[in-house]
């Protein structure tokens, strides 16, 4: 398990122009609640970068606009952790990273698959 800051220095300024700012806060407040949280193991570094941000009311094209990445790369990045986790929605990824007891056949899985 690895910590990342999802709150870190690579946010892009664009974002406070392009969100209001009630919707920037609360995305920023549920980030930095779920950010403490240990990362599955097996994840790319840009893969535990916007687990978090999966969890808020955010599109691709704003999740991308945070870190500067296309809306196409955002959306790639959390159909991977979809797959990996083998879940169908991001309250579905958010659920097994945060309970993954509560899914022992998939964590299984992925860590046998994964070194």
């Amino acid at each position: 398990m690895s910590t990342l800051d999802p709150t870190s220095s690579e946010a892009r300024p664009e974002l406070t122009t392009r969100l209001s700012a009630s919707k920037r806060t609360a995305a920023k407040s549920i980030v930095t609640r779920l950010g403490s949280s240990p990362m599955p193991s097996g994840l790319t570094r840009r893969e535990a970068q916007i687990l978090p941000w999966l969890a808020t009311d955010l599109s691709y094209a704003e999740i991308a606009v945070h870190f500067g990445y296309s809306p196409h790369y955002a959306r790639m990045l959390a159909q991977r952790l979809l797959r990996k986790l083998g879940v169908t929605s991001r309250p579905a990824v958010v659920a097994r990273w945060l309970r993954p007891e509560a899914f022992p056949a998939t964590v299984s899985r992925l860590s046998k698959r994964l070194p």
